[in-house]
């Protein structure tokens, strides 16, 4: 999971509150726990990455995370009424022995996006970025082994080849003036 606020002290800072390995609601709590903790902060841009860790036991689908997504879209936006809200998709992580992991990234990208239409926040299609572009399969050199032995690959990108793609993505927005991918 990943939280990243860019605040203004006099100058815009980048406040990253992310933990590894949280799930939806923790994320939701984490958002309310820093508001009050820094309710004089004026907030101008919220990053959201959720959902690789929620959808990963969810082998009948991912309906049922439906309303925590909408619930976290909605706190983030009554906390910060005032800043542009990000949302960003799934990458294509590897499934680790797991068929039912492709079917779920793909359901709860659409999930994020549908969350994202109806409650005016920005998605942020990362998915196409993990992707090879010769033969159209989910880049693994992107993605660390964890475990060689039994070809266990970590579901996040990797800090070496997998993260520079995801800074490359957010530095193009970054420096967008025009970036609007919603129209709002």
């Amino acid at each position: 999971a990943r939280l990243t606020l860019v605040a203004r002290r006099g100058k815009e800072d980048v406040i990253n509150i992310a933990k590894g390995g949280l799930k939806i609601p923790s994320i939701q709590q984490s958002l309310e726990d820093f508001s009050s903790s820094n309710s004089s902060l004026f907030v101008k841009k919220v990053f959201l990455s959720f959902g690789a860790n929620d959808i990963r036991y969810c082998e009948q689908g991912i309906y049922h995370l439906k309303n925590a997504v909408g619930d976290l879209m909605k706190t983030a936006k009554r906390l910060f009424p005032d800043a542009k809200i990000f949302v960003q998709s799934i990458p294509p992580v590897h499934p680790n022995g797991l068929e039912h992991i492709p079917r779920n990234v793909c359901a709860m990208n659409s999930l994020i996006f549908d969350r994202c239409s109806r409650y005016k926040l920005f998605y942020l299609n990362v998915f196409w970025a993990f992707i090879d572009r010769y033969n159209g399969n989910r880049n693994d050199r992107l993605f660390p082994k964890v475990n060689t032995k039994n070809n266990f690959h970590d579901i996040h990108p990797s800090p070496r080849a997998g993260m520079p793609v995801l800074a490359k993505f957010y530095l193009r927005l970054i420096h967008s003036k025009w970036f609007n991918p919603l129209g709002y």
